[in-house]
């Protein structure tokens, strides 16, 4: 296996049979650095439209959590009023009025 000093080719080279040192490569290119465009400024408008959703969202949350209670609510009241004990059941079936 050879090395690159064996071969001749580094800073630390002889000289590679014409006698020139060959020294490694030059840099391809300059570095260009790119930068990122600044952020856009915040106008009043886009905070106006900001609040104006939160606000929505809000009140869209409570109007859902109102509509949810209110079914939980007169759910349980309604399995509270059927009957539940034997002399209501039976009461419950000979009342029930006949499919039209």
């Amino acid at each position: 296996m050879r090395t690159t000093l064996k071969r001749g080719v580094g800073r630390g080279a002889s000289a590679n049979g014409n006698g020139q040192a060959v020294f490694p490569p030059g840099a391809a290119s300059t570095i260009t650095r790119y930068r990122q465009p600044p952020p856009p400024t915040r106008t009043g408008l886009g905070l106006f439209g900001r609040i104006l959703l939160v606000t929505l969202l809000t009140i869209l949350a409570l109007a859902l959590a109102a509509a949810g209670g209110s079914y939980l609510y007169f759910h349980q009241s309604v399995a509270a009023g059927q009957a539940s004990t034997p002399e209501g059941i039976k009461a419950h079936t000979t009342l029930q009025l006949p499919n039209a």
